[in-house]
């Protein structure tokens, strides 16, 4: 048997690296915060990973270059990077990866990540005990 696999039309862009988890992002947490700056001026986060980030448009053109200083967890961590913008989406939601960072700040970036995890999936397994005892 022979089929044509479908097509995902909803797909922004793809990553193609060798390092999937460069590739994975999470929208920061209240309890893990990411606060993002660019020329000094706040930037809402939409999602992170160690590939990029996206991030609410205020007047930046697709392709931009643009020098960004993010501090994660509360300022724990400052991390300094130059971002590409790949696409601006139909929200107004700039897509970019890091065209140039240093391995320290991908690697704070990656414990980032793993931090929401972690508090995310601890919260669902909280939820899901506060369910079952009221059940």
């Amino acid at each position: 048997m022979f089929w044509k696999r479908k097509e995902n039309k909803n797909t922004l862009f793809i990553l193609e690296a060798d390092d999937k988890r460069l590739g994975f992002r999470v929208s920061p947490h209240k309890r893990f915060t990411a606060d993002m700056k660019i020329k000094g001026r706040p930037i809402k986060i939409v999602n992170i990973g160690a590939g990029g980030v996206a991030f609410k448009n205020i007047d930046f053109k697709k392709s931009s270059k643009l020098s960004v200083e993010i501090c994660l967890d509360g300022c724990k961590t400052v991390v300094l990077a130059i971002v590409c913008i790949i696409n601006i989406d139909i929200n107004d939601i700039c897509h970019c990866y890091f065209s140039e960072i240093l391995d320290r700040d991908v690697d704070a970036i990656h414990k980032y990540v793993l931090g929401v995890q972690k508090v995310e999936i601890r919260e669902k397994k909280d939820k899901m005990k506060t369910s079952q005892i009221s059940s």
